[in-house]
Order: C-alpha cells, then structure tokens, then sequence
C-alpha cells in the first residue's frame, strides 16, 4: 500500500473519531452506559470485520496479553472521563482539552522508548499548548468547566500511554484484531459499573449509541490503529489534532454551539501542525 493511500486511510478513521464529541453531548444518558453499549457494539461489529476482511484471531497472549491489557484498560478510562468532561462543558472545551495528548504523546514517547525527542516535535507539541490555551474559556470560579478540563487532560494522559504502549505491538497484529480484542476487554471491565446505573431503555438513543458504536468506534479506531503500524505514536497524535476542528464544526451544525473568535484561532494553529506532519511524510 503506498504512502499516499495509508495517509488517506489513517485520515478517514481521524474523520470519523471526529463524530465522538457531537454524539457524547447528543446521547442523554450516564456517560458509563453510553461507553460500556459503545464498545459492545463495536466489539460485535469488528469481529463480523475480521472475519470478513480474513484477518487472523489469533494472539501471542504471553508475550503481548500483559500490554493489550492495560491498554484497554488506559482507553476505557479515557472514554469515561472524556464523556464527563462533555457532560460538565461543551464540545469545544472538552475536545480541545483533551487534544493536549498530541503534546503529551510527543514528550513521553522518547522517554517511553528511550530516544532523543526531535526538536520538531518539541516545537508542534508547543504550538498546540499554545492552541488549546487561546481556544479555552476564562475559568469560572466554582464552575463545572474547571473539573471538565481536570478530566480532559487526565483522558489525554490515558490516551497517550495507551497509544505508547499499543506502538510495540501494532506491527504484529491486524488493526481490527488488536481493536476488537480492546473493545471485548473494555466490554467485561464496564459490564458491572453500567449494571449499577438504572436506565430507561424505552427512552435511550439506540441510532446515536449505534452509530457511535459502529462508525465512530469499529470502523475509526482499526483505521487509526492500522496508522500506528507505520506512523510513530507522536506523528498520529500530531496529524489527529484535526479532530477538533472538524468537532467543533459538527457541534455547530447539530448542536449550535458557535465557537468564538478565539476557537477559530487556535483552530487554524492546530491545522497548521497538521499540515507540517502531513509534508513531512511526502
């Protein structure tokens, strides 16, 4: 597969997770509830994927089962926390506070792996601080935008060591399979948390929670995985700083939040970061 067509690839699975913040605020339900259906219904999808797409099941579970593990269990606290920062906020603040992993990922992955962090990188992972700092609000004292953004920077934290620790293995598995065996892991850990929480089923947002599930989960996160097997976690971080632009655009159309003149600003940084990492790799 050539370099043109992986770049495509890995971006459409970036368009796609872009869809995460707009449904998180649209499905009016316990944000556990919401991810523990999220990653069932992924799980079911992705092994209906693998099994079309021919893809092996099979796992080396004594040397790699320790990582996929803790991995699942990083991402499951990373969607958690991320549906709550929507719940105390709004698209913009919680995809853009939680879009500091990209800078985080830049800085822990040399250390992770024991390499000299590139300068480059360094400099973008600046840029995109810089960013996220114009595009937050004014904090309110005894405001809920102050826990929101505490958990959206946690999630962005669960989001990089999952991503760092995932990179050692992406090479030897199919996307969908590491995806699918996460999402099954992820399921079983969720499973008695969402039996505590009562829910009106009659009244729960089955098309949303679908879509979330299927598109937004089975279908983004294998493309992003399968870019982790030629990009650096850091590089993929860095190009899926675009989700929030394209976020903040569907809250807009769907929701109606209209983001101000210092979201737009910050926006136009994040795509210029974007862009350098884009012609790096021509």
């Amino acid at each position: 597969m050539g370099d043109k067509w992986r770049f495509i690839e890995f971006n459409i699975g970036i368009f796609l997770m872009s869809t995460s913040a707009v449904l998180g605020r649209y499905i009016l339900a316990s944000s556990t509830v919401v991810v523990f259906w999220r990653c069932l219904i992924g799980a079911i999808c992705l092994i209906f994927i693998t099994r079309m797409m021919r893809d092996s099941f099979r796992f080396n579970w004594i040397r790699h089962g320790r990582i996929l593990f803790i991995s699942s269990v990083l991402m499951a606290v990373h969607w958690v926390t991320y549906f709550y920062s929507l719940d105390f906020s709004n698209v913009s603040i919680a995809l853009l506070t939680l879009y500091t992993f990209p800078a985080m990922t830049a800085l822990m992955e040399p250390l992770w792996y024991r390499y000299r962090i590139p300068g480059k990188d360094l400099v973008l992972a600046g840029v995109v601080i810089i960013a996220v700092l114009i595009i937050s609000p004014p904090l309110k004292e005894g405001s809920n935008i102050v826990l929101a953004i505490i958990l959206g920077l946690f999630s962005a934290f669960c989001y990089s060591l999952r991503n760092i620790l995932l990179v050692s293995i992406t090479t030897k598995y199919p996307g969908s399979t590491l995806m699918m065996y996460q999402l099954v892991f992820m399921t079983l850990l969720l499973l008695p948390f969402s039996l505590m929480i009562e829910v009106d089923y009659r009244e729960f947002q089955w098309i949303a929670v679908l879509f979330l599930g299927i598109l937004t989960t089975a279908a983004a996160h294998t493309l992003f995985l399968r870019g982790l097997s030629y990009y650096t976690a850091s590089t993929a971080s860095l190009f899926a700083t675009i989700v929030p632009v394209y976020a903040i655009t569907w809250g807009y159309l769907f929701l109606r939040e209209i983001p101000r003149l210092n979201t737009l600003i910050g926006g136009v940084l994040i795509v210029g970061v974007v862009f350098v990492k884009a012609l790096e790799r021509k």
